[in-house]
């Protein structure tokens, strides 16, 4: 069938299947953004048979049962039924785009078989219905049909504004239940235009160091600051996490020597394919020369007390690759750190800020503890341990900026409106779909 595995029902997906319980954890259970209830109105179902296919797994057909399945009983409630299964089914489809980018140029291409199959009254799906099959039921699916995206959509939405002050921060949480966890990239006098946003100058940093001193905060990696917020329960009194993406060689340079002065610590997030060379991924920007931490830097600095967190091997967007390269540029990090640091470590920050659930799934799998993003946010004891915000440090702050990053009355950072949700969920597909245009993408 040229519609699987898009066409997961023909597989027969529904009330008569069943999984391994590893499995279906795994792959993270069935999607509660579809399904009868929500906007989506189904499409759960297909949405975990899919899942189970593009993660490796088989599926075994065995009909020794009869599984007793009850139809409306007027045409009513048939006609509801009709346009329930429609709306689900594209709600599903539109899913299986977005969560899986491989499938979009697949689905392209099979769109007019798809469509045929839907809509043509000779087609498999169509022929059986016979003379008596309502009409008006047909048009209602063909109806529900097009309603599947926009209720997708909103289902989307609406379980992440539900869930938005436990994973995201916003100023929806309470003043007192937020803890800073600042980002910081480069920290040196010389960039590229394009890159200064990123790059903080060794005296803006001091000055930094210097006004959190002065407020009566101590700066402490990931792990340690999570570790002293769940022992109070809540925010840690005077504490505020640093942490430094990239790995960058004027990080140890310029950061470190002021941090120790200050008896402050701090995490490193290091892409390990790049270590002890230049940070090619920034070569559009013009930084691809950029020196990266060697390993010899990289133990100084644990030594010396700071946490090494991984930041992926190739600093790719983890979120548009397949499920076994994330895997791989999961654990690829994390063997590395190991096999030169001598430990595995706990943390692990997104390239980019950019994740989904998969990227969370492997993460937690390889065995980190503590996952980062971006979302310019704080973050709290109730957020989702793998999916922490963080607030940018960006370069040439004033020190009244600086400290309105601290202060949760003042600081204006990430709300996460419809209109934002909307164009991040936008620009991911978008991103999705330029790298699997990309030649081998």
């Amino acid at each position: 069938d040229p519609l699987v595995p898009l066409a997961t029902g023909a597989l027969g997906s529904g009330a008569n299947m069943a999984f391994r319980s590893e499995t279906l954890h795994e792959i993270g259970g069935f999607d509660a953004v579809l399904g009868v209830g929500t906007p989506a109105k189904g499409g759960d179902d297909l949405a975990a048979l899919l899942d189970v296919l593009m993660g490796g797994w088989s599926v075994r057909y065995t009909p020794h049962a009869k599984v007793l399945h009850e139809h409306p009983r007027t045409v009513e409630a048939l006609e509801r039924q009709m346009y329930g299964y429609g709306a689900g089914l594209s709600a599903y489809l539109t899913r299986a785009v977005t969560r899986h980018p491989s499938l979009i140029w697949p689905a392209f291409r099979s769109a007019h078989r798809g469509l045929r199959h839907a809509l043509s009254s000779s087609s498999a799906k169509n022929a059986g219905k016979g003379a008596v099959f309502p009409a008006r039921a047909t048009r209602r699916e063909r109806l529900g049909m097009l309603s599947g995206p926009v209720g997708y959509t909103r289902s989307r939405f609406s379980s992440r504004r539900s869930r938005e002050p436990r994973r995201r921060g916003s100023h929806s949480m309470a003043p007192d239940a937020c803890i800073p966890v600042l980002l910081y990239h480069a920290v040196s006098h010389d960039c590229a235009p394009a890159f200064r946003r990123w790059t903080v100058t060794p005296d803006e940093f001091g000055a930094q160091i210097g006004a959190l001193e002065e407020r009566g905060y101590r700066g402490v990696g990931i792990a340690e600051l999570v570790r002293e917020a769940r022992a109070v329960g809540g925010p840690p009194p005077g504490l505020v996490g640093i942490t430094f993406d990239d790995a960058f060689a004027d990080v140890a340079w310029n950061a470190l020597p002021i941090l120790r002065a200050a008896d402050f610590g701090a995490t490193i997030f290091v892409p390990t394919g790049y270590v002890g060379g230049g940070a090619r991924w920034l070569a559009t920007e013009g930084e691809g020369n950029r020196p990266v931490m060697d390993w010899r830097q990289l133990a100084d600095a644990q030594r010396a007390g700071f946490e090494i967190g991984a930041h992926s091997h190739l600093h790719p967007e983890l979120d548009v690759l397949g499920n076994d390269e994330i895997r791989t540029e999961v654990e690829a990090s994390a063997e590395l750190i190991e096999d030169h640091l001598g430990a595995r470590q706990s943390a692990f920050a997104y390239p980019h800020g950019y994740y989904d659930e998969r990227c969370r799934r492997a993460v937690r799998s390889t065995g980190f503890t503590h996952g980062c993003g971006v979302g310019h946010a704080y973050t709290s004891i109730e957020d989702d341990p793998l999916a922490r915000a963080r607030i940018i440090v960006s370069g040439g702050l004033s020190s009244a900026e600086f400290s309105s990053l601290l202060d949760p009355s003042r600081a204006r950072l990430a709300t996460a409106p419809l209109g934002r949700r909307i164009r991040r969920w936008a620009w991911r597909s978008a991103r999705r779909m330029r790298a699997h245009r990309k030649p081998g993408g």
